[in-house]
């Protein structure tokens, strides 16, 4: 029994042990589950945003941002205020010449919006005297440019050059008294031009040589001279709007009738009458027109536009009876006979007709038929029974002639086909007054100037250089008469 109870105690113990060691392991494994690696992660976090924060405090860099941009600011007062008084900008291009005046020669050009100082002004104010960008000085044309400050009279001027001398021929070359071949095809050009810068832009007169221009009218266009080229007579569609007439040298300024949209006013050679197109009547605008369920249409504008002629001593009208698009009429020397661009007998177009005025007479039947081709307009005719006009070469303009009965049209004008530039055109022809020559318009040097050629088309040539550039001559396509061209006596 005693063996039996010591047995059962030893077991007992055993087990008693085998139990506390066990609670024992346990208690060691779950100690590292709070583990305080978990703690830390949050203190960290905040002194990381704490740290932060300071570093991005340095907003002081707004400071110097602050401060620095009142230094730009006083930068404007000085540039612009004193400034504007000796600054004067191209409105276009503009040659700058060694004097106040077209005889003096060109130093430069200034291109449209270019800048120069100004320092004095001519005695008349309509030139200034400059300074370039590279320091040298010229003169300039006021009217085309911007400055309207008036400044000091220049002390002195340039003396007027004299034309050169012909250059003496070297020796051993042979000078018979015979012209050369180029001088006899440029017979001296004589008599004077007016001319209009642009439709309703300012009229001018300028001699055959090139000297004496003078601007006779502020706005106008189709100018033409009366036979005896002592006053030239020109539209204006300005109120009071009609046919104004002016002495060649610009004094006596007078409307003599009183219309309104006329154009292409042409002086009989008696002098006593004008014959001139002018709107009359026709479908003025739009007009919509409805078909119930169809819908609606826009029927085009077509004003007519008739021929009249108005007597010059007292300014009667005579209402002519013309076809109802009549354009461009140019008396023949006997101031007989008209040609204008007009209705074709048949059907909707323009063609070149030929009538006798008449007061009984109606042109849309006694008219004579001359060229049935829309490309051709502005008709000029001269006593060697020749017309000059402009005529539409596919994407460009040229100037043709044809006889007065409607044969030998012929080109006189070219473009080189091979060329990559864009084709020039050349518009508005002019006879001289013995027809030996003709002065038009081209911009084939890239901006219109007048040329001049014989009446064959040979020897085309610039007709004032580059003299009347600063002018800047333009043309419309809109039948413009730019030039007429007169004798101005023996």
């Amino acid at each position: 029994m005693s063996r039996n109870a010591g047995r059962s105690f030893l077991i007992a113990l055993v087990l008693v042990s085998a139990v506390l060691a066990a609670c024992g392991r346990s208690r060691e494994v779950a100690s590292p589950t709070p583990r305080p690696l978990l703690t830390p992660v949050p203190t960290r976090t905040p002194m990381r945003l704490a740290t932060a924060t300071p570093s991005a405090t340095p907003v002081p860099t707004l400071s110097p941002t602050a401060a620095e941009p009142p230094s730009p600011t006083p930068e404007p007062a000085p540039s612009a205020t004193p400034r504007p008084a000796n600054r004067a900008t191209a409105s276009a291009r503009l040659n700058v010449r060694t004097g106040p005046g077209l005889v003096y020669p060109v130093i430069t050009t200034l291109l449209a919006g270019e800048q120069v100082t100004v320092l004095a002004q001519s005695a008349d104010g309509t030139w200034l005297h400059v300074r370039l960008a590279d320091g040298r000085t010229g003169w300039v044309a006021r009217a085309f440019t911007n400055f309207k400050v008036e400044v000091a009279v220049a002390a002195s001027v340039p003396p007027t050059p004299t034309p050169s001398p012909s250059p003496t021929p070297p020796p051993g070359r042979e000078t018979s008294g015979a012209p050369s071949p180029s001088e006899e095809l440029t017979p001296s050009p004589r008599g004077k031009l007016v001319f209009q810068v642009a439709p309703g832009g300012p009229i001018y007169v300028i001699n055959a040589d090139g000297s004496g221009l003078r601007r006779v009218a502020e706005a106008g266009l189709d100018p033409t001279w009366s036979p005896d080229g002592s006053r030239i007579a020109f539209v204006d569609w300005r109120t009071p709007a009609g046919i104004y007439v002016v002495n060649a040298d610009g004094s006596g300024l007078y409307r003599l009738f009183d219309g309104q949209l006329i154009r292409h006013p042409d002086w009989s050679p008696d002098g006593k009458r004008i014959i001139f197109t002018w709107q009359k009547g026709g479908r003025l605008q739009d007009e919509e027109v409805c078909f119930g369920f169809f819908g609606c249409f826009v029927i085009p504008a077509d004003p007519f536009w008739r021929l009249a002629l108005v007597s010059v001593p007292d300014g009667a009208l005579r209402e002519l009876r013309s076809d109802l698009r009549s354009f461009s009429p140019s008396w023949n020397a006997g101031g007989v006979e008209v040609v204008y661009r007009g209705d074709p007998p048949f059907g909707r177009g323009i063609a070149l007709r030929r009538w006798r005025v008449a007061y009984d007479s109606d042109a849309r039947a006694d008219a004579r038929l001359l060229l049935a081709d829309p490309r051709a307009r502005d008709p000029r005719w001269c006593a060697n029974g020749q017309i000059a006009l402009t005529y539409r070469q596919h994407d460009h303009w040229e100037i043709y002639v044809v006889n007065d009965d409607g044969s030998g049209l012929r080109r006189l004008t070219f473009n080189d086909p091979l060329s990559f530039e864009p084709p020039a055109d050349n518009v508005a022809p002019a006879w001289s007054p013995d027809c030996r020559q003709i002065a038009f318009l081209s911009n084939r040097d890239g901006l219109w100037r007048i040329y001049v050629m014989n009446a064959d088309g040979s020897n085309q040539r610039p007709m004032f250089g580059d003299r009347l550039d600063f002018l800047g001559l333009t043309y419309t396509g809109y039948d413009d008469r730019v030039l007429d061209w007169v004798d101005d006596g023996p």
